[in-house]
């Protein structure tokens, strides 16, 4: 447990800075090389003769330092090629005529359409055959031309790289480089080659998920329907671009995503039914089958991978009979993740669910100690919001230039019907797809999660009208994420000094006075204004 507890944050910070920073390529191999010889050998030395503790650490700092190296140089070879088999090495060039599959659904709004391409080959005029590509572009065509995922298609046109986009307040440029994407062609001439060329088993949870939508669509009318197809599915299509606001606005626009509580209720679901009738190796392994599926169903996004990891970690810990935390799958879950894609670490949506799932494992089971007379649906989910909330708050600041004044209270009226809406909708989305001839159960569930549904959008919508629902912050600078989070260590490692502790008292007492709450209150009112004036 302990040794992934430090590789993993070592590896994500060489990442992080590899990125932040861009050094030179050779610096980093040339340290990774020198502090992994120089700690190994330190750890022969202290291994053939006693050492003071002191003298043994500091072969263990080197070699995080290597770590930290290897993750800087894992994010340089993720690079896109600047070479001939790199889509970056034919941009501006009139008269592309690029080949590629369509990867991903395309949107469609009134006047465009955009989806993903991943190149195979590419051809400029004057070139007598096709040379194979790699790379992904972003495509931006007429709305006339639809095409769908798996689609084979040649595309006659100019590589450009990204451009922001001039009269709207949405990072685009670093929206597509987080998905790994340092392409576009606008309005291209579109041919139409193949259908259903992508990965078959792909292609058929892709159209199991449309289905999915359909039942949805069908047996739970309205916005509800939408809101069902965000928290089951992921795909928030169906919600009116006003309500998704309104989700934002309240706090509760991590509902409309798919997220670990998802696989959490999966996995208690499975046990609950299977485990009268099969051993428990036998249960594990079926509730492995049935989170894989699940992950497989609702798409690769970074936090379903995430929350797919952990629970699988945890039942391969059941299976192997070893004790699991959920720091360590946190840990374990974000390492495989960033060693398969590092710039993962760099999406929005991993970030947030990462930290949030941090702040549910450290603070939350220590938030609910002091309120155990309390309700237990009441104190989970107040500790839950409060821990999550915490952790994800600079980042929500910097990504979206608003904070929810209310989301404590949002949270606590709809969180207790979440898990309720997940198992009539999960139950109505599964008799619609095996009963379709007789739908009479689909009928039932459907009805009863639509009345939950309804619910929830009263909430929302009422939480969002408020005039206090909100704060704008147009300006955040980056520095203060650091800030937040250095305090917060502070603050946790405090929590964890005992309380016989000298200094932790006389801290208490200042606390307790007058004096102290009123340094509390012009303290955090000169952050707050640094914070809007910065």
């Amino acid at each position: 447990m302990i040794p992934i507890l430090v590789l993993a944050p070592t590896w994500l910070a060489g990442i992080f800075l590899y990125g932040w920073l861009k050094p030179p390529v050779q610096g980093l191999y040339f340290s990774a090389a020198l502090c992994l010889v120089t700690g190994l050998a330190g750890l022969a030395y202290a291994r053939s003769r006693p050492v003071p503790a002191k003298t043994l650490a500091w072969p263990l700092v080197l070699l995080a330092l290597s770590v930290t190296c290897l993750g800087g140089l894992r994010l340089s070879w993720d690079a896109p090629s600047t070479g001939p088999d790199g889509l970056l090495y034919y941009h501006e060039q009139p008269g592309t005529i690029l080949t590629g599959l369509i990867s991903a659904e395309p949107l469609y709004n009134s006047r465009s359409g955009t989806f993903r391409v991943d190149a195979r080959e590419i051809r400029l005029e004057g070139m007598g055959e096709n040379v194979p590509v790699n790379g992904a572009v972003y495509v931006r065509a007429p709305a006339v031309l639809e095409v769908k995922r798996g689609d084979l298609v040649r595309l006659t046109g100019t590589l450009t790289a990204p451009r922001e986009i001039s009269g709207e307040d949405f990072p685009y440029r670093d929206w597509l480089e987080r998905q790994g994407i340092y392409t576009t062609m606008d309005f291209p001439r579109l041919t139409l080659l193949a259908t259903d060329q992508d990965f078959f088993l792909a292609r058929w949870f892709y159209r199991l998920n449309e289905q999915a939508r359909q039942v949805v669509a069908r047996f739970v009318p309205g916005e509800e329907g939408g809101l069902l197809s965000g928290i089951l599915l992921g795909d928030k299509s169906g919600l009116s671009l006003q309500t998704r606001q309104d989700f934002t606005t309240s706090g509760l626009a991590h509902m409309l995503a798919v997220s670990g509580s998802n696989i959490s209720i999966a996995i208690f679901l499975t046990t609950q039914a299977l485990s009268r009738f099969v051993g428990r190796r036998t249960l594990i392994w079926l509730t492995l089958g049935v989170v894989l599926f699940y992950v497989l169903l609702v798409g690769f996004s970074p936090a379903v991978l995430r929350a797919g990891l952990m629970g699988g970690m945890a039942l391969v810990g059941m299976l192997l009979g070893r004790e699991y935390t959920g720091l360590a799958g946190l840990a374990g879950s974000a390492l495989i993740l960033t060693l398969w894609q590092p710039s993962i670490l760099m999406d929005t949506g991993f970030q947030l669910s990462f930290m949030a799932t941090l702040g549910l494992v450290l603070f939350s089971p220590a938030w609910q100690q002091p309120v155990r007379s309390w309700p237990l649906f009441l104190k989970t989910s107040l500790a839950g919001t409060l821990a999550a909330e915490a952790m994800i708050l600079p980042l929500v600041i910097f990504y979206f230039h608003q904070v929810s004044l209310i989301s404590v209270l949002a949270n606590l009226l709809v969180l207790p019907v979440i898990e309720i809406i997940m198992v009539l909708g999960g139950l109505a989305v599964g008799s619609g797809l095996l009963l379709s001839w007789f739908s009479w159960p689909t009928l039932t569930f459907g009805g009863l999660t639509w009345l939950f549904l309804a619910y929830i959008l009263v909430v929302v919508k009422f939480c969002a009208s408020l005039p206090f629902a909100s704060v704008h912050i147009p300006v955040f600078n980056p520095v203060w994420i650091f800030i937040y989070y250095l305090v917060l260590s502070g603050l946790l490692g405090w929590h964890r000094l005992g309380d016989t502790n000298r200094l932790k008292g006389k801290i208490l007492h200042f606390a307790g006075s007058g004096a102290g709450l009123a340094t509390a209150f012009l303290l955090a009112l000169g952050i707050w204004t640094a914070v809007i004036i910065v």
